[in-house]
């Protein structure tokens, strides 16, 4: 994926909302977004991960121009989404389209799937004649795999299963062929029997419509099925960044492996180990001084009370933000072999 172009680039992205104060108080902020950046590559698909309240959903929204950002840029294409109006912004929603969470209130329930799935095309004016319209609305159904087609154009909500609404949704985005797509949860309101299928079918999809993906969840094993490269968000920033695998079998940051260490193994016999965590989350809106995270972390010592880490680039394309992340060896040779990097407290 190294030499594709970016679809989306984030830079120094932060959402604030005020929240309500009496008579000569503060204002109040929840910081659901703060200062965070990141790339997604043509054709990839880039999970975004973490616990529920972290703001990930945000970014999602965020993205799609469904709220628009207290500061930071979004560009996609090389065009800031913020500064979009009127016939512009159209056009820029028309290329980026959200699959949400629930299948079961994202659709609604007064329409036909054929009729659901068409509403896209008809508000972009994107066919001339009916027949160009419902060929284009089959075409999407049986590529969601809705098959046989004809059995689902004239169903309403309340006729299909969870797995069929979400496919629907999958169709009524795809019909109006976009460069990039926001999958909030897909499968978490689902079965686990259809959820494989469901992740195999955006998979396939991605690569028939060459679609970039921002696979936003809160379950790590999903993201490791799905994504190219992964970022770890806490309390509204991203802590760690990399490729999928190197994430998994080489988590840097404390919050990460704890993500991963709460993974359930299907093995009864398997003792489970004890989390690498402490404490609950904190307020977003009274956040920790210096590390968000040095709360509930096992390694925090007196710097992460006085300063917030920033995710640096510790080895090619893994980004962390850890003060007790270092390079081994003090750097000696670093630019001529990979540079081996560990938690300063499991060092013997």
């Amino acid at each position: 994926m190294n030499g594709e172009e970016n679809v989306i680039e984030v830079r120094n992205l932060k959402k604030y909302f005020p929240l309500k104060k009496g008579l000569f108080r503060t204002p109040l902020f929840v910081k659901a977004v703060d200062d965070v950046t990141f790339d997604i590559r043509s054709k990839e698909v880039f999970g975004l991960v973490g616990e529920t309240g972290c703001g990930k959903t945000t970014i999602g929204r965020l993205l799609v121009k469904l709220d628009d950002p207290t500061s930071g840029s979004i560009l996609f294409k090389g065009t800031d989404v913020a500064r979009l109006r009127k016939k512009r912004l159209k056009a820029f929603r028309k290329n980026v389209q959200m699959i949400f969470q629930d299948p079961y209130a994202s659709i609604n329930p007064r329409m036909t799937v054929s009729q659901w799935v068409a509403e896209p095309l008809i508000n972009y004016k994107m066919t001339k004649s009916q027949e160009e319209m419902m060929e284009r609305v089959e075409k999407a159904l049986n590529d969601a795999g809705l098959k046989p087609v004809e059995e689902y154009l004239e169903r309403f909500p309340h006729e299909l299963s969870g797995g069929e609404r979400q496919r629907v949704s999958i169709a009524r985005a795809l019909v109006v062929e976009p460069r990039f797509i926001v999958a909030d949860e897909p499968v978490s309101m689902l079965d686990v029997s259809i959820r494989a299928g469901v992740m195999k079918l955006l998979l396939l999809l991605r690569e028939k419509y060459g679609i970039a993906i921002l696979l936003i969840t809160h379950d790590i094993s999903v993201a490791r099925y799905m994504s190219d490269r992964m970022a770890v968000m806490y309390l509204g920033k991203l802590v760690e960044v990399s490729d999928t695998e190197t994430i998994v079998k080489e988590p840097l940051h404390p919050y990460t492996r704890a993500l991963i260490r709460a993974v359930p193994v299907a093995d009864p016999t398997r003792e489970k180990p004890p989390l690498p965590i402490k404490g609950e989350i904190p307020s977003p809106i009274n956040r920790p001084s210096g590390c968000p995270f040095r709360t509930r972390c096992l390694y925090a010592i007196d710097i992460c009370k006085k300063k917030m880490p920033e995710l640096v680039e510790v080895e090619d394309g893994h980004l962390v933000a850890c003060h007790r992340v270092e390079k081994e060896g003090g750097g000696r040779g670093f630019k001529s072999r990979p540079v081996h990097l560990q938690l300063l407290s499991q060092q013997r």
